[in-house]
């Protein structure tokens, strides 16, 4: 993307984190199309390794299973995520926002690094919990109590342990309960008082 002098400005990397079910993703969807055709999304549930024979696992109380821990940090391919941001960040000639979406994406000091704007949705524990339960078997059948027993095992540890203690990072702590279009508003609001002089 150009600036009014003709110059191609970088890109505006902007991570919205929170726990899993607080409302980030659909926050992140809101200001997308807020921001325009020139908002490119980084979904971080797309990045997760594909070599999964040193871990992290996580024995599951359902079945007695050791399964990769979708829950930990390291589960992340953090260098292919880092590499598809600088790739959007070379395009600056149609990409003027980067959103990373992701419980974890304040949880890696490489991509910390290169935000120009951090946001944590945060919603209490229970509330994230029911609406997990709602979804997953709205979108896959899944039985809820098969659903409670990962949260129970893997989810909220997961939750306390890598993404709760990331809140701290913040520049802004949105509520989960909130719209998710005043949400998006907010940010978007922030988004724009970062851009460089002279940026339409």
């Amino acid at each position: 993307m150009r600036s009014r002098s003709g110059a191609v400005v970088t890109p505006r990397v902007i991570a919205i984190a929170g726990g899993s079910a607080s409302g980030k993703s659909t926050l992140t969807r809101r200001l997308r199309d807020l921001l325009g055709p020139g908002a490119s999304v980084v979904a971080l549930d797309e990045f997760f390794r594909t070599d999964r024979t040193h871990g992290p696992f996580v024995v599951s109380p359902v079945d007695g299973g050791r399964h990769f821990d979708l829950n930990h940090p390291d589960a992340f391919d953090v260098p292919a995520i880092l590499a598809r941001i600088d790739e959007l960040s070379r395009d600056g000639q149609r990409v003027q926002f980067i959103l990373i979406d992701g419980a974890f994406a304040l949880a890696f000091d490489d991509l910390t690094e290169r935000l120009h704007l951090k946001v944590f949705v945060w919603l209490d524990d229970d509330l994230r919990l029911g609406r997990k339960i709602a979804r997953n078997f709205a979108e896959r059948g899944t039985n809820p109590a098969i659903t409670f027993q990962n949260y129970v095992n893997s989810g909220r540890p997961g939750h306390d342990l890598h993404v709760a203690r990331t809140m701290s990072k913040a520049d802004v702590i949105l509520h989960g309960n909130n719209s998710p279009d005043d949400n998006a508003r907010i940010v978007s609001t922030l988004i724009h008082h970062l851009q460089p002089e002279g940026f339409p």
